[in-house]
């Protein structure tokens, strides 16, 4: 059979239309942020595709709606037979507050995650006490998820609260029960680690 020359040029023109349509498809298939000893780790997939284009990772401090680039990381490409992954450390975050993140691709944007950077310093975990809802929030270095227990004293020695099983790196209770004044409070584990400090209730 033979094509004319105009059909030809047709079925050539529609192949490179094709392949420019297929070219372009190098979408992000999935995209993290999270606490990564004390820096924020960024990771990202780009799905099957060939385009190459610049990913800026931005950041947002307070909400998502005022963000602001933290680097520029051009030529970003796909692949054409398997996803290709990036990452980006990011070495200053805010500590002891949550932070959005997110990559804006130039057409468009990932949803925004949020992270909670937690410095626990020296102490090992920090306190952050609510005083109109009546709220105490612990956060303690707990990387394996082991059982903690929770003891609250009064300054005369006597025991005021007990929780047992905290499975988790964090702990919220309320003090509206609790009479004013200084309080302290015992983190135990059953290999021996324990946090150990105070909060008042005014």
């Amino acid at each position: 059979m033979i094509i004319s020359p105009l059909k030809f040029l047709l079925s050539f023109v529609l192949s490179l239309a094709l392949s420019s349509t297929f070219a372009q498809e190098a979408p992000i298939v999935r995209f993290s942020a999270e606490q990564f000893n004390d820096d924020v780790l960024v990771k990202w997939t780009v799905g099957l595709g060939q385009t190459c284009y610049t990913v800026i990772i931005e950041r947002s401090l307070d909400s998502q709606m005022d963000f602001e680039a933290l680097y520029t990381y051009p030529g970003v490409c796909g692949n054409a037979n398997a996803e290709e992954n990036y990452s980006y450390t990011y070495s200053s975050p805010h500590k002891n507050t949550q932070s959005f993140y997110r990559l804006n691709l130039g057409n468009g944007f990932t949803k925004a995650v949020p992270v909670w950077f937690v410095d626990y310093g020296e102490e090992g975990y920090i306190l952050m006490q609510d005083i109109v809802a009546h709220q105490v929030v612990l956060r303690f270095l707990n990387p394996y998820t082991k059982p903690f227990s929770l003891s609250v004293y009064n300054l005369s020695g006597q025991r005021t609260m007990q929780i047992e099983n905290i499975k988790s790196d964090e702990l919220a209770f309320s003090t509206l029960d609790f009479p004013k004044g200084c309080h302290v409070f015992r983190l135990t584990d059953n290999d021996g680690a324990s946090y150990t400090g105070k909060f008042i209730v005014p």
